[in-house]
């Protein structure tokens, strides 16, 4: 018979726990404070749906991502599935070009991924730009969902895809080799069954390190929802992205046939201070800073928030930067913003993921103030002034 353990045994083990909870409170403490940042002017009009529109579906519906071509003219994109760039010699001059970039093939099949997709970052690769998009097959919208018709959202199978650049058309294409293409394919298949949105929905920006590229995707999978971050080598970007699992970049996700699909996760990143999708991520100093959106109980806390960290695992407590009415969870009526994204115009950057002096905060403007909601969007623009560099 196995005996009660003894007191000092049990004095041990909850000596142990403390040790640990006090570990890990000091690991938090110790997290440098970052930049402060705030806005400095009011916020103006980058691309007006009303006036300069190439068709109605023209409209910003991703965060803005930006790089400069070969001849020095700017590209920025803020992706609608039609995926269409503004070009200008400068941020201050960007016009439509009404020229389609790259669309799916509107596959009723789940598995072919050539249905719909959104361009939301742009990474470097030698001399060349791949495209990170996210895939949307809606068995909603292709009839195949046979649990909540009604509720476009059941039936949400999402994936992150990489395309290639046809030279400096602006116009990206699938990788020839299928495997290329992969960047987050959920685990599972496609099943009208689920009953609810399963897979990689957004990617942040790219932002490069070590010479590794790397971006935060948002993942709902059988677990809780979260950000995880994946990287890939600079020097062989396509079919090798893996994701932060247990302390180390290890876990691909490259759709069902992965030997680990039933296990398959990646590690969420700091789910106690990141409480929304990362958009976007700048290196401000010695500081990575991200920006999410966040609804709270009250209009005074909600808008655009702010985080940073040293080494893109661990980041600070979110401030707000911007108070803003994001349009999720609102009423439809009024005027509300999403899709926050950092660029800083003078960013030695090809891809601007670093700030060098004259930051903006990018964001897409509904307005729905007629309470008919539609594609009445705008992309707009909010100067920031860096107070502090942290430490």
């Amino acid at each position: 018979m196995t005996s009660m353990p003894t007191v000092r045994t049990q004095l041990l083990a909850s000596a142990v726990s403390l040790l640990i909870f006090l570990t890990a409170t000091i690991a938090v403490a110790d997290q440098p404070n970052g930049p402060t940042i705030r806005p400095s002017g009011p916020e103006t009009v980058v691309y007006k749906w009303s006036t300069q529109k190439c068709a109605d579906d023209f409209i910003p519906d991703s965060p803005a991502r930006a790089f400069r071509r070969r001849d020095n003219s700017i590209a920025l994109i803020a992706a609608h599935f039609k995926n269409q760039f503004l070009v200008g010699r400068s941020f201050n001059d960007l016009k439509p070009n009404c020229t389609i970039s790259s669309f799916g093939a509107e596959s009723h099949d789940a598995a072919a991924f050539d249905t719909r997709y959104w361009i939301q970052a742009l990474v470097p690769s030698n001399d060349s730009v791949i495209a990170l998009a996210s895939h949307e097959f809606s068995g909603y919208r292709h009839h195949q969902c046979t649990v909540n018709s009604v509720k476009p959202s059941s039936c949400w199978f999402s994936s992150i895809l990489a395309l290639v650049p046809d030279g400096e058309s602006l116009h990206f294409n699938f990788p020839r080799d299928p495997k290329s293409k992969s960047v987050a394919i959920p685990p599972k298949s496609y099943d009208p069954n689920r009953g609810k949105r399963y897979g990689f929905f957004t990617t942040s920006n790219a932002i490069v390190k070590d010479g590794f590229a790397y971006v935060f995707i948002w993942a709902e999978l059988d677990s809780k929802p979260r950000n995880c971050l994946f990287r890939a080598p600079l020097s062989d970007v396509l079919g090798n992205w893996v994701s932060y699992r247990n302390g180390s970049f290890s876990q691909p996700f490259t759709g069902p046939d992965d030997e680990t699909s039933e296990t398959a996760e990646c590690d969420a990143i700091s789910p106690g201070n990141i409480l929304g999708q990362i958009r976007s991520v700048i290196s401000v100093g010695n500081n990575w800073v991200g920006v999410f959106m966040r609804r709270t109980a009250s209009p005074d806390t909600t808008g655009v928030y702010y985080s940073s960290s040293t080494d893109l695992i661990h980041w600070s407590s979110p401030k707000l930067l911007l108070k803003v009415s994001p349009w999720s969870g609102g009423t439809g009526c009024g005027t509300f913003y999403e899709y926050p994204s950092l660029i800083d115009h003078h960013s030695s950057s090809r891809f601007f993921d670093s700030a060098n002096g004259q930051l903006y905060l990018y964001l897409t403007r509904a307005n729905w103030t007629d309470c008919k909601g539609g594609l009445n969007r705008d992309l707009v623009r909010v100067p920031l002034e860096i107070l502090e560099q942290g430490r």
